[in-house]
């Protein structure tokens, strides 16, 4: 039992090791908590109930949520007290009648913790939660911001499929912060963030500061001139509003798309994104530019100088 013991504290110390150097497998977990577990059976059957060592139990539970998290955590934590009332009824069912309220307090002990255990875990998942949207949220919109917007690109953007990005700005947005405040600005960006994200959901607006933000559209280029039109639209169309004034908002649009496979780079993207948006601002505002666009010598001169 001494060696079975010895050996599972070298394998965790090699599980620590690894998970410190950013090495760790999910079957590190795996193997680290049910071999525990499998220890602690075996430990139970061979020696004397009296002696506590079925108080060693009581951890599982603490051990799988820190390992696992509330949803397996809760799983494995009921899994792990069937089987251990299974396990004192099938070595004797005698030694249930001897123990019988020793074995009601270890598993009331045991419910006690599995519960505190659940809880902390939910506190811990919710504070993990506000504290991300934090950091990857812009205060005031609460849309994803730029390191929002970078981490995503390169994480979790499949770039097998076709995907459109778009830089948006308003147009003569200092006037409103002149003219009504920036009160009245900053309601005007909360107004236009859930227009954004009532046409692209969510996780596909992106402001980068001010009054700039990045969209992104999961499909072709045709698709996405045809979704960001109709965004353009909308917000020329709608009413928005603050105190008792009404206020009228277009925005301009610079629009890239990306090919299925193909190799890209976001500070290339957005340079690209920047300049059509920049010829959208000199073509008369309130449009959307992109590659397939016509646009005037003017609006190519700019784009040259």
């Amino acid at each position: 039992m001494g060696f079975i013991e010895l050996a599972l504290a070298f394998f965790c110390i090699y599980t620590y090791h690894q998970t410190r150097t950013n090495r760790s497998k999910l079957w590190h977990r795996y193997a680290v908590i049910y071999t525990y577990f499998a220890v602690v059976l075996l430990a139970i059957t061979a020696i004397n109930l009296e002696t506590g060592i079925s108080h060693w139990v009581c951890t599982l539970p603490v051990l799988v949520y820190l390992l696992f998290g509330k949803k397996h955590g809760f799983i494995s934590s009921f899994s792990f007290l069937i089987t251990l009332l299974l396990l004192f009824y099938v070595i004797d069912k005698r030694l249930v009648e001897i123990n019988f309220k020793l074995i009601i307090n270890l598993s009331l002990t045991y419910i006690i913790v599995w519960g505190v255990s659940h809880v902390f875990e939910s506190m811990r998942a919710s504070n993990q939660e506000e504290i991300i949207n934090l950091a990857l949220r812009d205060s005031l919109t609460q849309a994803y911001d730029r390191r929002a917007f970078k981490s995503h690109f390169h994480n979790h953007i499949d770039f097998s499929n076709p995907y459109c990005f778009a830089l948006a700005d308003l147009d003569f947005f200092k006037k409103v912060n002149d003219k009504y405040g920036y009160d009245a600005g900053d309601a005007v960006l909360v107004q236009l963030t859930q227009l954004f994200k009532k046409h692209l959901g969510d996780e596909h607006v992106y402001r980068f500061g001010g009054e700039e933000f990045t969209l992104v559209v999961n499909d072709d280029i045709e698709v996405a001139i045809i979704t960001m039109d109709k965004l353009r639209t909308d917000i020329q169309n709608h009413q928005f509003t603050y105190m008792q004034s009404t206020l009228n908002i277009t925005i301009s649009i610079g629009l890239v798309g990306i090919d299925a496979h193909e190799h890209n780079h976001l500070s290339e993207i957005l340079r690209l994104a920047d300049n059509y948006l920049y010829l959208a601002k000199n073509n008369g505002r309130n449009c959307v530019v992109n590659g397939l666009t016509k646009i005037s010598n003017k609006g190519k001169e700019t784009l040259t100088k």
